[in-house]
């Protein structure tokens, strides 16, 4: 899984996003400074411009993202400021499952896979409608909602 960290911010992905170049042109167009030509670098800027630059929260600035994300994929994005992890999807398998303690979730792609550790699977995405998943710090018992965009 392609993977990138920048600041606060860490975004890995699956998939295939169609239009990734455009996207990439407009944040080169706002003076955006990219290292690698990796698609997680990308992603990971996008969503921090939309954090810093229209100073909205880290589930709007996901929201924001996956409405401008074309293709098939699964992502993920970790932003450390508000402790979020969020995981979104559109068009590609993504399931979502809690252990019977409820403090330990999984995400994967493979739902045969993440059968064999958690007793049950608590959604199962692969919609062509964008779809998000967020949660807090693990000390929180508001561990997931979600959001159908």
């Amino acid at each position: 899984m392609p993977f990138y960290s920048i600041g606060h911010i860490a975004v890995a992905y699956l998939g295939v996003i169609e239009n990734l170049s455009e996207i990439r042109e407009k944040l080169i167009s706002y003076g955006v400074q990219f290292d690698t030509t990796n698609v997680a670098e990308t992603l990971s800027l996008l969503l921090q411009n939309y954090l810093e630059y229209h100073h909205i929260s880290a589930i709007d600035a996901m929201h924001r993202m996956m409405r401008k994300l074309k293709g098939q994929f699964a992502l993920m994005a970790l932003v450390t400021d508000g402790k979020w992890l969020m995981v979104g999807c559109r068009d590609y398998p993504l399931a979502v499952g809690r252990m019977r303690n409820h403090s330990t979730v999984y995400f994967c792609t493979d739902t045969k896979m993440l059968a064999q550790f958690t007793p049950a699977m608590t959604s199962v995405f692969g919609n062509p409608r964008p779809e998000i998943f967020c949660g807090t710090a693990p000390e929180s018992d508001d561990i997931i909602l979600s959001d159908s965009l």
